[in-house]
C-alpha cells in the first residue's frame, strides 16, 4: 500500500472527514485504521458469528 501511495490517501481522507472535530489526531487514526481493517476484510472473519443471530441471513 506504501508503494501505490494508498495509505497516505486514506490518511488525507480522513483526516478531511474527522481532523478539524476535538482530538481530531485520534479520530483520524480511529477512522484510518478501520478503513485499512474493511480493506484487508479483518470485518469479514466478524461478520460469520453474527450472521447466526440474524433472521433469514444465508449461513457459511
Amino acid at each position: 500500500m506504501n508503494a501505490t501511495g494508498a495509505s497516505e490517501r486514506i490518511f488525507v481522507f480522513a483526516n478531511a472527514l474527522v481532523g478539524h472535530m476535538r482530538a481530531g489526531l485520534a479520530q483520524v487514526d480511529i477512522l484510518s485504521s478501520m478503513i485499512f481493517a474493511g480493506i484487508s476484510d479483518v470485518a469479514g472473519v466478524l461478520q460469520r458469528p453474527v450472521r447466526r443471530w440474524l433472521p433469514n441471513s444465508p449461513s457459511q
